[in-house]
């Protein structure tokens, strides 16, 4: 009884702030779009060549890589976390974007924005060979620089309509840990209409709602 009390004042909530709207918009919309690439772990993964992926994995795995970096090459894992990013900022159901991803890593965020049609570039170091083979044969265009304060991006070349940073850090994160999400954060910066060299003072709108600046 306490469960569907629980679970009926939830619905109630929902209705009362206008997630359930939100929620069959997006249904809707997503059933709509069948001519789009068929957004599941499985056919993207399809479209990856596998052998590769097999002779990088087979160079960097470990048995057992806990936090670090070999942990990326498990493929239904990350790839299933950046499809639910995709569809957290809605990039499945939207026009064409050009998208920059700050500290892109392996890439696969880039990836499959590829496939349903977005075009993007990747700002990371190069400090990882795994990283830089893997973005290398996924396709995905990647310009190395280190992200530090007060360090303007490079030029390039183009504008931006969405930046974004999935569990990224930042000199200033490592060398304070005053970071929104703890070790890292996670933001999205949408119809920016600006060059993103130009966008080091302006305020970011991140997936965990807090405000942040890139500066």
């Amino acid at each position: 009884m306490i469960f569907l009390q629980v679970r009926f004042r939830h619905k109630i909530r929902k209705l009362v702030d206008g997630q359930s709207l939100v929620s069959a918009r997006k249904h809707t919309l997503r059933l709509l779009r069948t001519g789009r690439f068929p957004l599941n772990t499985k056919r993207v993964i399809e479209t990856i060549d596998l052998v590769g992926f097999a002779q990088i994995r087979k160079r960097y795995a470990v048995a057992d890589p806990g936090a670090d970096w070999p942990k990326y090459l498990d493929l239904d894992r990350w790839i299933g976390i950046n499809i639910r990013r995709i569809r957290q900022i809605e990039l499945d159901l939207s026009r064409p974007n050009r998208i920059l991803d700050l500290g892109c890593g392996a890439g696969y965020f880039l990836y499959i924005a590829q496939l349903l049609g977005h075009s993007g570039v990747g700002l990371d170091m190069d400090r990882l060979s795994m990283f830089r083979e893997v973005t290398h044969l996924l396709g995905v265009r990647r310009v190395v620089q280190r992200i530090e304060a007060f360090r303007t991006l490079p030029d390039f070349g183009q504008k931006f309509d969405v930046i974004t940073a999935f569990a990224s850090t930042t000199t200033r994160c490592r060398t304070s840990g005053r970071c929104p999400n703890g070790n890292s954060f996670s933001m999205t910066w949408q119809n920016t209409s600006r060059r993103a060299a130009g966008s080091g003072s302006n305020s970011i709108r991140n997936t965990t709602g807090l405000s942040t600046r890139l500066s």
